[in-house]
């Protein structure tokens, strides 16, 4: 360990608040204004230049880091590194991460970081050889990550594709989703963070992305007669009721122990003569997506209720040979989609379970595992 060295945080890099951003200055442009649970808006002047490392100061995102490849406008919701003091850029983002900087919260009603409060953590950082070598092992990996989730979101774009053009060509109907559905809302989980347990599958798990990352669905107690009730099957719909009403996602994965939150409702079939992957496309249509926001109720947070969603209409081929076309081409997508998600969920695990082992020294940087061999698992 002669190429580590015992210091203190505020020897390896200076922090600096972020700045405030009146409403009337927000500016349209190509500048990334970074907060504290990441970019939250764009500006056309830059207050810190590129590379660059924000650490959330304050609400839920206390303690996050980011790595910011560009340069970049830093919110006062985050502090980002003025000063790297000689050190690897993306190698701090990494080693910040590793360190719990949220226990440092010197707030009474709001969570919040000072970094005079930081400064004083001690820590042990690696000679700058070190420090590139570890940023290029775990870089990798979060590069690998970003390709496969470029792929995604190709294989979403060829997906939506196919199901507008099918629709706008065909011959369709319109379909209440009372014909097809029955309706259930979720489980209030008491402790939705505990070791053992059914996946807990909540709002955030489905509102960002069209596939669910079980690897971050987190578990939840539940007695066994709840169990039943709340349990999911492979074909199940789930509906974001509240927050970020019309929000679907689909239950792609056989034998899967999930129950889902009561912010969600659950559309599951009454007939096993079903195309899945068609009524996740209709239902994130254009088309559906209207009525759903338009039937929304509330104004300071929006919701949809099991009634109003069971009334929404969704635009199908009539013909079955069509439809079922159409199925086969639309979960052809979903298959290569949850390949690529899959193997991403394997590289964050690995890449996760590196970091703190390649900060701390405990891993030689000479042993650590490819990310290519991982992703092909």
């Amino acid at each position: 360990m002669s190429s580590w060295s015992n210091t203190t945080l505020g020897e390896v890099i200076e922090l600096q608040r972020g700045y405030d951003l009146p409403a009337q200055k927000q500016k349209p442009g190509s500048i990334p204004v970074q907060g504290s649970a990441g970019q939250n808006g764009w500006h056309d002047v830059a207050k810190a230049f590129a590379p660059g490392v924000t650490v959330g100061r304050s609400g839920a995102s206390i303690g996050r880091i980011f790595f910011v490849d560009s340069d970049f406008w830093p919110h006062n919701t985050c502090m980002y590194v003025k000063d790297f003091k000689g050190n690897h850029e993306r190698f701090i983002a990494y080693f910040l991460s590793a360190i719990d900087l949220a226990s440092r919260n010197s707030g009474s009603a709001q969570p919040s970081l000072n970094r005079n409060f930081l400064y004083d953590i001690e820590v042990l950082i690696p000679h700058l050889t070190i420090q590139k070598r570890i940023a290029e092992i775990l870089s990798a990996y979060d590069d690998l990550i970003a390709v496969n989730e470029r792929r995604i979101a190709i294989l979403e774009e060829m997906a939506r594709r196919v199901f507008d053009e099918t629709i706008e060509h065909a011959e369709t109907h319109d379909i209440e989703l009372s014909e097809i559905f029955t309706t259930q809302y979720g489980y209030t989980a008491a402790n939705p963070n505990v070791e053992i347990g059914p996946n807990y599958v909540r709002g955030m798990d489905i509102n960002k992305t069209s596939y669910i990352n079980w690897a971050r669905v987190p578990k939840c107690e539940i007695s066994s007669s709840d169990l039943g009730k709340y349990h999911l099957s492979k074909g199940d719909l789930l509906v974001i009721r509240m927050a970020d009403p019309g929000k679907v996602a689909l239950i792609e994965t056989d034998n899967i122990n999930a129950v889902f939150a009561s912010y969600l409702i659950r559309l599951r079939p009454k007939s096993d003569l079903f195309y899945p992957t068609s009524y996740l496309h209709a239902l994130r249509s254009d088309f559906s997506q209207s009525f759903m926001l338009g039937a929304s109720t509330g104004s300071t947070r929006k919701s949809i209720s099991a009634k109003v969603l069971l009334e929404t209409k969704v635009r199908l081929p009539t013909k079955e040979t069509i439809l079922a076309d159409l199925e086969g081409s639309l979960g052809g997508f979903r298959e290569l989609l949850n390949i690529l998600a899959n193997q991403n969920t394997n590289l964050r695990t690995t890449r996760d379970m590196l970091l703190p082992r390649l900060i701390s020294g405990e891993i030689d940087v000479s042993h650590a595992p490819a990310p290519e061999s991982i992703a092909a698992e």
